[in-house]
């Protein structure tokens, strides 16, 4: 029998507005696991609304950003403060939202979870994680959680807006396709895969595939979802930028734009792993850009906190992204933070090459490639790219303990020495001073034309614990 149901649980949600402080790891730890769903306590948002109005002030000051800005902040507690704008995209349980609040005219993106759906898929205690786990981050390549609160119909995240898109739109043009000008690729058009209904097309277990090598012509498989036009007027001038950044021989980005993104997350990762935080989501849909074309991380809902490299209690939850789940993962072994590095090894392959390296249309003949083939790269690719094939390949080990699993390392690679040649380049990155490879050209500021129908700020589809 459930011991307990939305009408005592998430009912019973703290109607959390603004961390004045950022709290610790170890604090926020021992938050989500007192609160058992039976022993949440209702806050009365009159008392909670002067309290948020009390430290706003502070919460702006340590946020680096203006008062008047995030004055939406102090006391909102009804959706009715804010003009939704326009779709941006659905999920399993919940939509996302552009809107405006009506008194600051800040703009924001609004998650809008169902609370009928929450108590359906049994998702009260992960999305108190998200919670809890996104208002302790402060990181510039993080996406911030603005605001919460709820209603009796849902539960609202608010976050800031990033409008250039997901990193998925720069690679993929927005009819699914890939940037390459491969004309005999392979599109698929089957239903979507539960595991990740954005990638992986569901087909019948016996259908196999004799091939071990990459094949360059079927690099359109993540079709499954097709992409809508555009309507901002700026929509040529996107396309045209972001097909500039391709590599026509490779399929995907050039290395020297890719590298870039890379770093961005690979200091969002290094965040996170000091802090003790597991990502365990690393993937392009997750990735969003904001007006000046720097990556973002979002969705921290399979976040795993109070992890480490080699902590004695292991992780065993499966979930993620098949095509991102490290081998440990998909032999229901034990596994810590080096499922992370081997997520940020295929987001570097694919970045390069528009294809995940272990793709395969039957997840199970997926899952035995993930496990035991090792990784191929194309024709001339790693006598023209020797840094990046090192990396990967070193990203790409079968066994967790022979992965390099140390961001200090990963950064000290040829890989990103080669761009990247000293402190001052990451430090300028970290101070967002470098030019984004692809700088979003918008119509307005409420421009939406490079989302695609299916973003939904938050893998709603992933299997979560």
């Amino acid at each position: 029998m459930r011991l307990f149901t939305v009408s005592n649980a998430i009912e019973r949600m703290r109607d959390l507005h603004v961390r004045y402080t950022a709290p610790s790891m170890e604090r926020v730890q021992r938050q989500v696991s007192s609160y058992a769903p039976a022993r949440w306590r209702f806050s009365s948002s009159g008392i909670l609304g002067k309290k948020q109005a009390v430290g706003c002030s502070h919460g702006c000051k340590r946020r680096g950003t203006n008062a008047s800005d995030s004055i939406f902040l102090e006391g909102v507690s009804e959706v009715s403060a804010y003009d939704i704008r326009t779709l941006l995209g659905r999920g399993t349980f919940g939509s996302v939202y552009v809107a405006q609040h009506k008194t600051s005219g800040q703009i924001v993106a609004m998650k809008v979870i169902k609370k009928s759906r929450i108590e359906e898929l049994r998702q009260e205690t992960n999305v108190l994680r998200e919670q809890m786990v996104h208002y302790a981050l402060e990181h510039p390549s993080i996406c911030k959680l603005l605001a919460t609160f709820q209603d009796p119909q849902a539960v609202y995240f608010v976050m800031e807006y990033c409008p250039g898109g997901e990193l998925y739109s720069v690679l993929y043009d927005e009819e699914g396709e890939d940037l390459s000008d491969v004309e005999d690729s392979v599109t698929e058009e089957d239903e979507t895969y539960s595991v990740n209904s954005d990638r992986q097309t569901d087909v019948e277990d016996d259908e196999d595939d004799s091939s071990s090598e990459l094949n360059m012509s079927q690099v359109k498989h993540r079709n499954s979802v097709g992409r809508p036009h555009g309507i901002s007027i700026a929509k040529d001038l996107n396309e045209r930028a972001k097909r500039s950044l391709r590599n026509s021989n490779f399929g995907g980005l050039r290395e020297e734009h890719a590298v870039f993104y890379l770093a961005c997350v690979l200091n969002a990762l290094e965040y996170l792993h000091d802090r003790k935080i597991m990502y365990r989501d690393v993937k392009l849909e997750n990735i969003v850009l904001d007006v000046n074309g720097y990556p973002k991380l979002v969705d921290f809902g399979l976040s795993k906190l109070d992890a480490t490299h080699w902590e004695a209690s292991k992780s065993t939850t499966i979930c993620g992204s098949m095509e991102y789940m490290a081998p440990e993962l998909i032999e229901r072994q034990p596994y810590h933070q080096a499922v992370d590095f081997w997520s940020f090894g295929i987001l570097m392959y694919e970045l390069l090459f528009a294809v995940t390296p272990f793709y395969h249309p039957n997840h199970r003949e997926q899952g035995r490639k993930i496990t035991e083939d090792p990784v191929y790269f194309p024709h001339d690719f790693e006598a023209q790219c020797p840094e990046a094939t090192e990396l990967i390949r070193a990203l790409l080990a079968k066994e967790a303990s022979v992965r390099p699993c140390d961001w200090q390392t990963i950064r000290q690679s040829a890989f990103f020495r080669k761009y990247y040649v000293d402190t001052k380049i990451w430090r300028k990155l970290k101070e967002r001073k470098l030019r984004a490879p692809f700088v979003p050209t918008l119509k307005t500021e409420f421009d939406t034309s490079l989302f695609t129908k299916a973003f939904n700020l938050g893998s709603d589809t992933d299997e979560m614990e």
